[in-house]
Formats: C-alpha cells, structure tokens, sequence
C-alpha cells in the first residue's frame, strides 16, 4: 500500500467522537468544523472500502472496523505522547532508561526502596534489573549492557574506567541444614571436618574475562548451581555446604532451619565490602540521580 489512510489525524478523530459521544462535541474539542471530521472518516472508507460508521438508521453506529482502528491507534497515539515527553527529557539531560546489575549475593527486595523512589521521582525513567555472579555481574558493566554495577568489591576486575563507591559492608556465614552431621556441636570447624560433604557452588556468569571462585574451595565434590536462591534451597534441603548471606536467610537462621557454623580458619569471604560500580565519565541525570539515592538501597544483615 503506498498510501497509509489511517492517518494520526483520523485515529484522533476516532478517538474525540468516542470520548465526547458525538461528531459536533469531537469536532469543537479537535477546533474543528464537523465538514472536516467527515471528510477525514469517508476518505478513509473510500481508500480501504470499508465503513466506519452505519449510517442507515437515525444515528451513525460503530462498525467493528471502526472500533479495532480506534483500540489500535490509540496505541499509536500514546507511544507518540511519551515519544515527545522522551525527546524533551533527553534534552535536558536525562536518559530513556537506567540498567542496574545486582550480584547473586544481593537480593531484589535490597533495591525496591531505590526502585519505589525512582517511580516517584523520575517515573520517565524505566529501570531494568539484570542480576549476575562474580566476575560476570561486572563483566555486564565492561561491556555496556548495564550503567550501574552492585556487587561485592572482592569480585572487582583489574579494569580500567570503573569507579566505585561502597555501600555497605555484608557478613557470609558458613551455614548447614539442621540435619546435615555438620549442624551438631559447638566447636568450630576445620578443612578436615569438612573434607567429605559436597559444596554447592553458584557458577560465574563471566563469559569473556577470567571466572573466579568464592567460599569453600579445592572440594571433591561440588553441586553447580545457577543462582544464590536455588543455593540457598540447595543448602537447606542438605545437599552440601557452603558461604551465604547472612542477610538473605535470616528467616532459616532464627527458625533453625539453617545452622551458622564458625570456622578455625575464617576466610576472607566471611565479611565483605559491597560497591557500587559505574563507567568513568558516566554523569547524565539520571545516573545522577541514583548516585544520589544509594542509601536507600538496603545492605544489612542479622545481628550476631
């Protein structure tokens, strides 16, 4: 079709005579003439040789064809709305959008109180969560896929133009199921106590730089599996051992679902900087923002 009939002016026309309930309300809100209304509707009948109104009784009536151009076009008519709304905030400085990569350690529920305020605030501005691990989650940063990075300091890459601030500080606790043979006793564990019990792992998301590993190392055994959640799980249904967030199994903790177990030798992993992390030079309005807001992403854990 070389000529497109439906036109943004006979979307709006439709859309005025069924907010205002009649040609002469639609044509005084558009500041038109009804004349000109009608032409715009019979140009286009004429062109797709279809009605858009029943003229045959004492009152013109919806078609079906009518009513799918209307519920389509207004469609058309909003995206138009936020596609100016869009094009002025870029103006001033702010961005279409904000991507923000949380490592496995952190949870969802951390950031909503920074995603609730972002609503309020800046609600032009849609906020897109991706979650990695380890040197994966930094890895999005590196390569443009996310603006911000919230993730452990340890876990940081030797690269250059990242900046970073700390947000807090999060404990990583060695914690057992109550009837793994682990739970038992007060004594603190040793490399040979634990020598024999598989350890569930999350894998690095990393796919380009170098992968790390944290926690329990050098086991015989190990469970892979793809996220901080279904590690948790993992642990507590006693499949192996391992590091978690003290912050995300407090529940577990104080209901003795999940037994915290001190170690002899304490690794460097059992408290830990978390940071976060952006692109040297970065300092649109938005990302201002959020700089601005970082406290209220919520970096805690339970009381020892």
């Amino acid at each position: 079709m070389a000529h497109n009939p439906i036109t943004i002016d006979l979307i709006k026309t439709l859309d005025a005579i069924d907010r205002h309930g009649s040609f002469a309300a639609a044509a005084e809100h558009l500041h038109k003439v009804p004349s000109a209304l009608t032409y715009t509707l019979q140009k286009c009948e004429k062109d797709l040789d279809i009605i858009l109104f029943d003229r045959s009784g004492h009152r013109a009536e919806w078609t079906e064809s009518a009513r799918h151009i209307l519920k389509e076009g207004r469609h058309i008519l909003t995206s138009l709305d936020n596609l100016a709304h869009s094009s002025q905030r870029l103006a001033d400085g702010w961005t279409t959008q904000y991507s923000l990569a949380l490592d496995h350690v952190l949870d969802f529920s951390q950031v909503v109180p920074l995603l609730s305020q972002a609503q309020q605030d800046i609600p032009w501005v849609p906020i897109h969560i991706q979650q990695g691990t380890l040197s994966g989650t930094w890895e999005l940063l590196i390569n443009h896929q996310v603006d911000l990075v919230l993730a452990p300091n340890l876990s940081k890459p030797n690269a250059a133009g990242i900046q970073t601030q700390v947000i807090g500080n999060m404990q990583m606790v060695l914690a057992v199921a109550r009837n793994h043979p682990l739970a038992a006793g007060e004594h603190a564990l040793t490399e040979d106590d634990m020598a024999d019990y598989p350890v569930v792992t999350v894998k690095d998301t990393a796919r380009q730089i170098a992968p790390l590993t944290a926690g329990i190392r050098k086991r015989k055994r190990e469970v892979m599996v793809p996220d901080m959640g279904t590690k948790i799980t993992a642990q507590k249904q006693g499949l192996g051992i391992g590091f978690l967030p003290l912050h995300r199994i407090q529940k577990e903790v104080l209901s003795g679902e999940l037994v915290v177990k001190e170690l002899v030798d304490q690794p460097d992993v059992s408290d830990i900087q978390i940071v976060a992390g952006w692109r040297q030079g970065d300092s649109d309005k938005t990302h201002q923002w959020v700089m601005q807001h970082l406290h209220l992403v919520q970096i805690s854990g339970l009381p020892t």
